[in-house]
């Protein structure tokens, strides 16, 4: 958790990196369909998933992708901008990433699409992960 500046926050990769694990580990060990759910971090391990994100549409998670949501409508604003130390978050209410493969990617991809905003996000994606899928939910 953010404890003030100079400090690490692994708020932004570690629920995705043990969604990772998990699904690893029953992908191996189970023979049914499986779906790991961290609170807001979801990868479908075996079979196709339908979800949603709260107050936006449904979408499919193919077997193997992970999707993960940075918002403010549980915790506040409590998402920071490490250039500037100061929380964002105006003009959006949540960003979810959904990535083919590592629900650890979505989940950090999520929180830097919800620091950068909209248009500076969707530049980032298509440069660096073009794999990725980035939803929004907006005033």
């Amino acid at each position: 958790r953010w404890r003030g500046p100079g400090t690490l926050d692994l708020g932004a990769i570690a629920k995705g990196y043990a969604v990772d694990l998990a699904a690893d580990w029953l992908k191996f060990n189970t023979a049914v369909d499986a779906l790991v759910d961290l609170g807001g971090n979801l990868k479908a391990v075996k079979g196709d998933w339908t979800t949603a994100v709260a107050g936006g549409e449904a979408f499919t998670l193919a077997e193997g992708a992970a999707c993960a949501t940075s918002a403010k409508y549980f915790r506040g604003e409590h998402i920071q901008d490490g250039r500037t130390g100061a929380s964002v978050g105006e003009g959006v209410y949540s960003v979810t990433v959904i990535h083919p493969a590592s629900a650890m990617l979505a989940d950090a991809l999520s929180t830097v699409c919800f620091i950068l905003g909209r248009d500076e996000a969707a530049d980032f994606l298509r440069r660096h992960h073009p794999e990725a899928t980035a939803l929004w939910l907006t005033p």
